[in-house]
């Protein structure tokens, strides 16, 4: 089970790159993490603002910056239909961690 919940949570991440649009190129871009707490409905979108919950990096307000782009992509890039819907119950919720380094 943990498998697959690894798989959809690597696919999930690799569908909100493709809307995450923050340009920043820093040396320091591996330590930059953001956790957002995400709710989801059984048809893969949005079930209410994601949430962000921690920001971690040398500079705060690139961090701050780098939360709210990675926010809004999981919002323009909804709706996540390659949720196993069978497995709603893993994935209604999803306490995300994304690294500036896996989204650019």
């Amino acid at each position: 089970n943990d498998a697959i919940v690894a798989a959809w949570k690597s696919a999930f991440v690799e569908a909100v790159r493709r809307c995450f649009n923050y340009p920043y190129n820093g040396q320091d871009a591996d330590q930059f993490e953001v956790d957002i707490d995400i709710s989801l409905r059984i048809d893969g979108t949005v079930a209410s603002a994601p949430v962000i919950v921690a920001v971690r990096g040398p500079s705060r307000s690139v961090g701050v910056a780098m939360a709210e782009s990675a926010k809004r992509a999981v919002e323009q890039c909804q709706a996540y239909a390659f949720l196993p819907k069978a497995q709603y119950d893993t994935w209604k919720y999803i306490p995300m961690t994304f690294g500036l380094k896996e989204l650019l």
